[in-house]
C-alpha cells in the first residue's frame, strides 16, 4: 500500500495523493461505526468482511468489539492471486 500511495503521489501530485490516503481514514472510521454494514466474506475467511474503499479492498473482522484489519488489497494486488 506504501508503494502505491508513493506512486500515486509521484504519478498523480500531494492533492490527490491525500485524498487517497483520507478515503483510507473515511472507511475506518464508517467500519468502526457500523461493522457489520458491510459485505461477509466467508468464502474468503471464515469471520471476515470487506468494504470497497475505491479501487481497494479493506479485508476486516470485529474481535472482542475491536476492528482487526487483516489487509488492504488494491485491484493490483488481486491481478496476483
Amino acid at each position: 500500500m506504501v508503494s502505491a500511495m508513493v506512486s500515486g503521489f509521484l504519478n498523480w501530485g500531494e492533492k490527490q495523493a491525500d485524498k487517497y490516503f483520507n478515503a483510507f481514514f473515511d472507511c475506518f472510521d464508517e467500519i468502526v461505526k457500523k461493522p457489520d454494514l458491510y459485505q461477509p466474506v466467508d468464502h474468503v475467511r471464515k469471520g471476515y468482511r470487506r468494504c470497497i474503499c475505491g479501487v481497494d479492498n479493506i479485508y476486516y473482522r470485529v474481535v472482542e468489539n475491536e476492528i482487526e484489519i487483516a489487509n488492504i488489497l488494491g485491484s493490483q494486488d488481486l491481478d496476483k492471486l
